[in-house]
Formats: structure tokens, sequence, C-alpha cells
């Protein structure tokens, strides 16, 4: 059984997901199409860990999602937000079931639907065998450039985050890429930042997603930059594999927040994006 498909969920939004080749193991790529609050098509980036589901265990997933559209739909505030998912893949009475806690960043209010704030919910997505056709959306190649997320950043946990963001012609938002260090070694970061351009905020939101090996554990972090105080405020949510039985078990929260170093990190390598 493999991740890689399209999934439904309780809303009726439809998830695709395909599993890359790339340079960091278990990087996954995706399509969110929404039918909940504003409608359209949105980028998924994430890692799902190397064990593979079986009847036993799960499989640990991390996702971000950036929810400005890719399609022509009318601009909304909605758009400047990201969100971090995490969970696993189980075998349930002997169907697939995708769990995942799901962290929405609203980094500014939407007047008449809801304010600015952290938004928690559990989400549960079932495979979907006849999948609608996607849309046919163009993913441009993403430019290098002079963000205020660039750069090395030390967490209050003992965490350190190098970051760098490509930004997607007309877009609106960045692609994120990077590597966490943690406890004497470096995993793969993937994620969004929206631009923060066109309302009124002072902070941008981000999600962020990686997969740690050698704790066979994956994490979504979802949260803010404020450019002007140089500081990432990130919410973790850290998934194991359980039982099908124990998924109640199977993410862990917390809070860091990171600290922009004195000096850029201009000439590090880091992993390069995975190609869809």
């Amino acid at each position: 059984m493999s991740i890689a498909g399209t999934w439904r969920n309780e809303y009726g939004s439809l998830m695709t997901l395909s599993v890359g080749d790339g340079a960091a193991p278990g990087a996954l790529r995706g399509l969110y199409r929404s039918s909940t609050g504003s409608v359209g098509s949105y980028l998924v980036a994430g890692f799902a860990a190397a064990q593979a589901v079986s009847l036993d265990h799960g499989q640990p997933v991390a996702l971000s999602i950036c929810w400005h559209s890719l399609g022509g739909e009318q601009a909304d505030p909605s758009w400047q937000w990201t969100s971090g998912l995490s969970g696993q893949l189980s075998v349930v009475d002997g169907e697939e079931v995708l769990t995942l806690s799901h962290l929405l960043m609203a980094s500014g209010d939407f007047p008449g639907l809801m304010p600015a704030g952290h938004y928690i919910d559990k989400l549960s997505y079932l495979r979907c065998a006849n999948p609608p056709s996607a849309p046919a959306i163009v993913r441009p190649a993403a430019a290098s450039m002079n963000h205020p997320l660039a750069g090395e950043w030390c967490g209050g946990d003992g965490t350190v985050l190098k970051l760098l963001a490509g930004l997607l012609p007309d877009a609106g938002f960045a692609e994120v890429s990077g590597v966490l260090l943690r406890k004497g070694h470096e995993v793969a970061v993937t994620g969004f930042i929206t631009s923060g351009s066109g309302i009124a905020v002072s902070r941008h939101a981000l999600s962020l997603a990686v997969a740690d090996p050698a704790t066979a554990t994956v994490t979504a972090l979802s949260g803010t930059l404020d450019p002007a105080r140089g500081t990432l405020h990130l919410f973790s949510l850290s998934s194991r594999s359980t039982a099908s039985g124990d998924r109640y078990a199977q993410t862990s929260a917390s809070h860091v927040e990171y600290f922009l170093l004195p000096k850029a990190w201009a000439d590090a390598k880091v992993p390069a994006q995975v190609a869809d």
C-alpha cells in the first residue's frame, strides 16, 4: 500500500498525493481541492515516513498547504493562510484511513468567516477509487529570492532551521526548502510561506514539513514570521507510527520560538526542491 493517490475527507475536499523522486526520501507533492470556505486548488508538500503502512502499524505523514489558489478564482483573505497537517495512514477494519491533525494559520481576519488565529481540527481521509479529473494547472519553477525567511534560525528547544525561499511567479507565495538540525543530525524541510501582501498583516503565515528517519517521526510546523522582530513562532505537530487502535496517541503538540541569527546562511547547501 502507498499513500500515493487521491483522498477525500469528511468535508468533501480532495487531496491528490504523489511520492517524489528527489533528494529527500519520502518526499510528497500534491494538489488540494477544497470544498469549504474558499474554493480553489492549492499546492501540497510534505513527507511520509519510510515505514510503510501495514495491518499492524501506520505510516506517519506530515503535510504543508498554502491556501493561495492556483486557479483564476477571486482572491480573498484566506489566500494569505497556510496549514500544517500531521498524523498517519492506517488500516482500520480493512480500509485505508489517513487521519491528520490540522493546524490552520489564519494570519489575518476573514470578515464574516473568522478572525485571525490558529485553528485546530482533526481530518479523516478515505481513498477515492474514482476521483474526478484534476484541473490542468501548470506549476512554474520557483526562482531564488532575497526573502526575510532566508537564513539560519535558532530555536528555544535547541534545534536550528536553515531556510531558503523560492518565489513562484505571479503566485503571491514562496516555496521553502532547507534543513532542520536536531541533536547532531540534519533532516530536509519543505513547505510554503505567504507574501503578506494585499492585506493588513504584519506577519507572514508559513507551514513546514519535516521527516526524521532517526526517530521515525514526521512533523508539521505551522506559524508566523515577524520580519520586523526577526522571529518565527511555530507550533509543532509531531507524529509517530502506532497501531490503528492507538491512533489517539499518534500526534503530540508543542511550541517553539526561533530567532534569526546575525550571520546569513547564504553559502550553505540545502536539499533541492522535489520535482512533481
